[in-house]
C-alpha cells in the first residue's frame, strides 16, 4: 500500500487474483457504481467517470474503472484514479490516486470554442496539412510546465498530408491566451 505523509491512501493492489472466472459478472454499470462508492470513502478529491478498461483476451478477473481527477468541477487531462473492481464480487482489488501538490491552476476562459476550433485548423493548414476534428472538444486542465496548468481545449483531429497519409492527433489550446499548449501523435492503442 502506498501511502502519503499525511497517511492517505495513494494506492493498493491485490496480487492475489485468479485469471479464470466462471461464476456469474456484475455489469459495467455495477462496477463503475462499486468504484465511485469506494472513491468516495477512501478521498475527498472530486473525479468523474471517464471509462472502463476490460482485457477480454487475457481474461482479466477485473474490471479497470478509470475516472479523471477534477478541480472546480473540471478534469485533469492527464490525471487519472484508476480502481480494479473485481468481475465477480464487485471487491475493490486495486486503487491509484496520485496528489497534485503545489500547483498553480489558471482558470481564465477568455476565448470560445468556435475561436479554438479555428486555431486548430490554422495550425494544422500551417503545417500543410488537412484536418478533421473528430468531436467535441473537452474543457480540461492541462500541464503547460513543471508547476502549473490552465484551463484548455482538448481536441481530436485527423489530418491528411499531400500523400493521402492519415493520422489522429491530440492538440490542446489554451483558453486563456489562445495559444496551441502542444499536440501529440495519438497511438494506435488510445480509445
Amino acid at each position: 500500500m502506498d501511502i502519503d505523509k499525511n497517511y492517505n491512501v495513494l494506492g493498493f493492489s491485490n496480487k492475489n487474483l485468479g485469471t479464470k472466472i466462471k461464476l456469474a459478472e456484475i455489469s459495467e454499470e455495477k462496477a463503475t457504481s462499486l468504484a465511485t462508492k469506494y472513491i468516495d470513502e477512501i478521498t475527498n478529491d472530486e473525479f468523474i467517470f471517464k471509462e472502463i478498461k476490460t482485457r477480454e483476451e487475457e481474461g482479466s478477473p477485473c474490471y479497470n474503472v478509470v475516472f479523471y481527477k477534477c478541480k472546480d468541477g473540471y478534469p485533469y487531462y492527464k490525471q487519472e484514479i484508476n480502481t480494479s473492481i473485481n468481475k465477480v464480487t464487485g471487491k475493490l482489488e486495486s486503487y491509484s490516486n496520485y496528489p497534485l501538490d503545489n500547483i498553480k491552476h489558471i482558470k481564465d476562459i477568455n476565448i470560445d470554442e468556435y475561436k479554438a476550433k479555428n486555431i486548430v485548423q490554422n495550425y494544422f493548414i500551417n503545417l500543410n496539412l488537412k484536418s478533421e476534428i473528430l468531436d467535441k472538444p473537452m474543457i480540461a486542465f492541462v500541464s503547460v510546465n513543471d508547476n502549473e496548468m490552465a484551463l484548455s481545449f482538448v481536441y481530436n483531429v485527423k489530418t491528411i498530408d499531400d500523400k493521402n497519409k492519415e493520422e489522429k492527433y491530440i492538440i490542446y489550446i489554451r483558453a486563456d491566451l489562445g495559444e496551441v499548449i502542444n499536440y501529440n501523435l495519438e497511438s494506435s492503442t488510445n480509445s
